[in-house]
């Protein structure tokens, strides 16, 4: 009766069932964070892309390498950006001064967890996850364009 009181394989067999689990939480938080880190970075493209694009005068060409550059921080892993598709970018520009940039990615979720992304984000008619991130921006500061002149007045009108 010894044999039943020896416990030498119990934290092997404890591991075989908390393993499984473990890796499976684990699995869980990635696909989350991987599209956490990707809405961080276009978000961070394109609000430096307003500016860029405000302050050289509308050149689109100039301003889509520059946050296609900053969108280089995301890594050219499926999850993270679908390579086979390009970086969605849009460019505009009201009467008033202000500009705006889009930016959509795509990423392919992963197996078994991708499911539920599909629950709190959009999915595209390929299953792929479609993010999207659009940031306006004036290029005028609110109290020039409440002044309604010229920039000899400007001089001291903060001060006021």
């Amino acid at each position: 009766m010894s044999w039943l009181s020896d416990n030498r394989g119990q934290a092997t067999v404890e591991a075989a069932f908390l393993l499984p689990v473990l890796f499976l939480v684990f699995g869980m938080f990635i696909q989350p964070v991987a599209l956490l880190y990707n809405r961080c970075v276009m978000e961070a493209a394109a609000a430096e892309g307003c500016r860029v694009y405000a302050t050289n005068v509308g050149d689109e060409a100039l301003c889509r390498a520059y946050v296609i550059r900053r969108l280089g921080a995301v890594p050219n892993l499926s999850i993270f950006h679908d390579t086979t598709q390009d970086w969605e970018i849009t460019f505009t520009q009201d009467e008033g001064g202000g500009v705006a940039v889009s930016v959509t990615n795509h990423a392919t979720p992963l197996p078994l967890f991708g499911v539920t992304s599909g629950l709190v984000s959009d999915i595209d008619s390929a299953g792929k996850i479609v993010q999207s991130v659009s940031v306006d921006s004036s290029s005028t500061p609110g109290w020039v364009a409440e002044l309604d002149s010229g920039p000899a007045e400007w001089i001291g009108a903060w001060e006021s």
